[in-house]
């Protein structure tokens, strides 16, 4: 299911926080990993920003590559998530 257009917002180490205030958003994500080792160093502070801006549905994904197998990708994914300082979110 796609988000309708101009209510979401997909980012990664690639974009910056400006310090303006996020608007509210209905859907908003973030690339946590990529292939075997590569994890987003921005992904706890913009997880944060849009959980404050009000966003209703927030996610993170990791980007495929044909560079790893796919348990590596899943471990570095899940390392990616669970590391200290990114915000669990409750999807309930």
């Amino acid at each position: 299911m796609a988000a309708p257009a101009g209510r979401n917002r997909d980012t990664s180490h690639w974009q910056t926080l400006t310090g303006t205030p996020l608007t509210p958003n209905l859907f908003d994500m973030h690339k946590a990993s990529q292939g075997r080792s590569y994890k987003d160093p921005t992904l706890a502070k913009f997880l944060t920003a849009y959980k404050a801006a009000g966003t209703r549905w927030l996610g993170a994904y990791h980007y495929l590559t044909t560079t790893a197998t796919s348990q590596q990708q899943l471990d570095n994914y899940t390392a990616a998530i669970g590391a200290p300082g990114v915000p669990h979110v409750d999807f309930h």
